[in-house]
C-alpha cells in the first residue's frame, strides 16, 4: 500500500495555538473506566 502525503503535519505543541488542545498540557479531565482525572 502506498501513501501520498503532500499535507504539512499538523503541530499542537502550544496552548494559545491552532489545535493546542489536542496537546498533552491542554487542563481538561480524563474520564476512563468510570474514573474521572482532573
Amino acid at each position: 500500500m502506498h501513501h501520498n502525503h503532500t499535507s504539512s503535519p499538523i503541530h499542537f505543541y502550544d496552548l494559545d495555538k491552532p489545535y493546542g488542545e489536542f496537546g498533552n498540557f491542554y487542563p481538561a479531565p480524563i474520564q476512563l473506566d468510570g474514573f474521572i482525572w482532573p
